[in-house]
């Protein structure tokens, strides 16, 4: 009868599979002993519930964030799109039609349209916000995405622990922090 593959007699070296094996078993350890691994709590009462809403509000703190750093990227390339070549009239396809109308509503078009790289390219002085104000809320996402990791651990460990930690100090800073933004962008733009 040949020894389970677990154990190794005197005069059976210990294959590879066997040392993976020991290996896997160990990191499986450690993985649930650290605290990183999915937990297994007993659903009574509302413990799925809580647990769930915890993710989804976690989820929340993500999507804020993401929005945050999609604002600041699109804060930063909306001044920086236009340069002094872009004052060019626009290339008109060449006009097949004798249509009064239709030439008049292309010769509008490229009127409207210098007209608003004349008013972006005017804009120079507010170039200097946009990169600043651009990574002020990137930055700002990320403090959002890390006060999101922290509450949802915190929460986390409070809820095995048959306890709710109420927030109000990171809602309050975050509702500051954004109604200063929103008002210095609007600053920006209605200076422009």
């Amino acid at each position: 009868m040949a020894p389970p593959i677990e154990q190794a007699t005197a005069d059976q070296p210990v294959t590879s599979g066997q040392q993976l094996q020991k290996r896997s078993s160990g990191l499986k350890e450690w993985w649930i002993s650290s605290g990183l691994a999915a937990l297994e709590l007993e659903n009574t009462g509302s413990v799925a519930r809580d647990h769930l809403a915890s993710e989804r509000t976690y989820l929340a703190w993500l999507r804020t964030s993401l929005a945050f750093c999609s604002v600041g990227v699109a804060l930063t390339q909306l001044f920086s799109l236009t340069s002094p070549l872009a004052l060019d009239p626009i290339p008109s396809p060449p006009s097949t039609t004798t249509d009064p109308t239709v030439q008049a509503q292309l010769e509008a078009m490229q009127l409207v349209y210098r007209d608003i790289l004349t008013v972006l390219s005017k804009s120079e002085g507010n170039r200097r916000f946009a990169r600043p104000l651009g990574g002020l809320l990137i930055g700002l996402g990320f403090i959002i995405l890390l006060i999101g990791i922290v509450r949802y651990f915190t929460v986390q460990s409070h809820l095995i622990a048959n306890h709710f930690p109420a927030t109000r100090l990171p809602i309050m800073g975050i509702s500051l922090l954004t109604g200063a933004v929103v008002i210095v962008v609007l600053g920006v733009v209605v200076g422009m």
